[in-house]
């Protein structure tokens, strides 16, 4: 079976071979992905949804007396710490 390689960087031209892999697990890099993008839209509903309570929330990236809800940064400090120790 012909398995396509995993790419890590495009810019770069990084792949990982599934069938030759140097480390156990390498299946982390595509499930992360979808792990990152349930987690950015996530966050983006919780943007818009600021952004109807408030227009002028648009402009503003982050502010400490943001109501956010708690499963915004678990999940960043999830992908971040998963990510950091796979690159490891």
């Amino acid at each position: 079976m012909n398995t396509p390689p995993i790419i890590l960087d495009h810019a770069q031209g990084i792949s990982l071979d599934p069938t030759n892999s140097p480390f156990n697990n390498y299946q982390v890099f595509p499930q992360s992905y979808v792990g990152l993008k349930i987690l950015a839209d996530t966050v983006r509903e919780q943007e818009l949804s600021m952004i109807a309570k408030d227009p002028h929330a648009a402009n503003v990236v982050g502010h400490i007396s943001n109501n956010v809800a708690p499963i915004i940064p678990c999940s960043f400090n999830w992908f971040s710490t998963t990510i950091v120790n796979y690159l490891r």
